[in-house]
């Protein structure tokens, strides 16, 4: 038997920061260890280090940007009805 998961949606904007952080780490470090570094035999240390690294980082400030960035958005299509 299945079960679909279900989050409450007072956590959206955390789930969405954790998700959004998380694949922007990913795809980012791995564009930029590759391009520093190529593919050596330190690569998978170097990018696993940077990769968390970079989500420490990159969570904190999506978690702030999200809110500005939404109202930003909502103005943007407010304006142009």
């Amino acid at each position: 038997m299945k079960k679909n998961l279900r989050i409450d949606k007072k956590y959206e904007n955390v789930v969405f920061a954790v998700l959004m952080s998380a694949a922007m780490a990913i795809s980012m470090t791995l564009a930029f260890t590759l391009m520093n570094t190529g593919f050596n035999q330190d690569f998978l240390q170097t990018y696993a280090k940077a990769t968390v690294i970079s989500f420490m980082v990159g969570l904190p400030i999506s978690r702030i940007a999200i809110r500005f960035v939404r109202l930003v958005v909502k103005s943007l299509f407010e304006t142009t009805q």
